[in-house]
């Protein structure tokens, strides 16, 4: 139920694919782009923006991104592949600061009730 295996990772053309074809939601420092499908799992990615952070920070925001889908991943309703993009970062993020974000952007996007 809390994990996050290999096979709801989106791979490189899935990615391409939502990013074509998929709805844009922002709420802040967050980007979501969700695409439903008709069938299979449920599929996340994560992408933290180069700006001026090295690859140290991007790779703590990323795992923390993966961090909050996997808690909440079982609150998304239906099969959607979703993309989280990090765009904005002025300080360190609390974790809870981007779970909070996550929620409200979900909600937003009415993948989540």
């Amino acid at each position: 139920m809390f994990t996050f295996p290999a096979n709801e990772r989106l791979k490189k053309q899935e990615l391409k694919e939502v990013f074509k074809g998929g709805k844009r939601y922002r709420d802040g420092f967050l980007t979501l782009i969700v695409l439903c499908k008709e069938t299979g799992p449920g599929k996340a990615g994560f992408i933290v923006r180069k700006s001026k952070n090295s690859a140290v920070e991007r790779n703590r925001c990323k795992r923390i991104m993966r961090e909050i889908y996997r808690l909440n991943k079982h609150r998304i309703n239906g099969h959607f592949w979703i993309v989280l993009i990090l765009t904005r970062q002025k300080e360190k993020l609390r974790f809870s600061a981007l779970e909070e974000a996550f929620m409200r952007i979900c909600r937003k996007a009415g993948i989540i009730s």
